[in-house]
């Protein structure tokens, strides 16, 4: 695991950035071909903008170069995994690469999951391959980013069978009851907001927030997927040439600013929370 980055280097050289406080997107997707035009654009600006680190998160055996090309930036930090979108298509030898990989990479596990709307996995294969990919991260002590849609039991489930990781895992974009979550914060868990959930078909889901705790919190914006509704953002969705709305990475920090106003908590205050988080769940740190 990395160490997290400071405001000033050894010397105590000149900060990162002027911002008074820093942005986190605990998952995202830069690799996705859908953000190609605004990637390096995006990571440019990152510094400026005062976004710390995002987690980029591999979904499939064809992404996982990519994202360990972007992690010698050393804002991105890498994750590896087998998405149930895709575990359809593997190929022998899957998991000894991945391994490997993990091993080879400074990075976590990510993004893998359960997914009961997905038709062309059973479910009973989900399971197996979720399971797989959970060792591999309780092995490591390695963060995890779980993804689940419609399982949240049969999650729980696993994780009480299998274990998980010493240092934590996220579950991305949580959207189960607020009943369930006094479960998962026993066995490590972290919960992620999306901006998607202020889409007026959502808002639902966030008043799920409001019962999670401080010290469990992360935000994210899983750009390009998930996107924000428009409030006015200062930074504008991407458009393919179909004029369809993806989540611009940028929108992290409207992210945080709309979780402040709506939990009521200072900005200083919800950035300074989730750095520390952040850090604890995926960087070495003794915060």
């Amino acid at each position: 695991m990395r160490q997290p980055l400071r405001t000033s280097n050894e010397n105590g050289a000149t900060p990162i950035s002027n911002m008074s406080h820093y942005f986190y997107d605990a998952h995202m997707h830069l690799q996705s071909s859908k953000l190609l035009g605004v990637r390096d654009t995006f990571l440019d600006s990152m510094e400026v903008l005062g976004i710390r680190n995002i987690v980029v998160n591999g979904t499939c055996e064809k992404d996982w170069g990519l994202v360990q090309q972007l992690s010698s930036n050393e804002r991105v930090l890498p994750a590896f995994g087998i998405h149930p979108y895709f575990g359809y298509r593997l190929e022998d030898g899957w998991d000894e690469r991945l391994k490997t990989l993990l091993d080879s990479t400074d990075s976590t596990v990510g993004e893998i999951g359960l997914d009961r709307v997905v038709e062309h996995l059973s479910f009973s294969k989900q399971e197996l391959l979720f399971s797989k990919q959970l060792v591999m991260a309780v092995e490591r002590n390695m963060a995890v980013t779980i993804h689940c849609v419609k399982a949240l039991g049969k999650l729980l489930e696993l994780l009480k069978r299998e274990g998980v990781p010493d240092r934590g895992f996220l579950l991305h974009a949580y959207s189960g009851p607020k009943e369930m979550i006094a479960d998962f914060v026993k066995l490590g868990a972290r919960f992620s907001f999306s901006g998607s959930f202020l889409n007026r078909d959502h808002i639902s889901k966030i008043e799920t927030f409001k019962s999670i705790p401080l010290d469990r919190l992360l935000i994210e914006t899983d750009s390009p997927n998930l996107v924000s509704a428009d409030r006015g953002s200062s930074y504008p969705a991407v458009f393919d040439e179909h004029s369809k709305k993806y989540s611009h990475p940028e929108s992290i920090v409207d992210c945080y600013k709309y979780l402040s106003e709506f939990l009521e908590i200072d900005m200083a205050k919800l950035c300074s929370v989730v750095e520390s988080n952040f850090n604890q769940l995926f960087c070495n740190t003794n915060d």
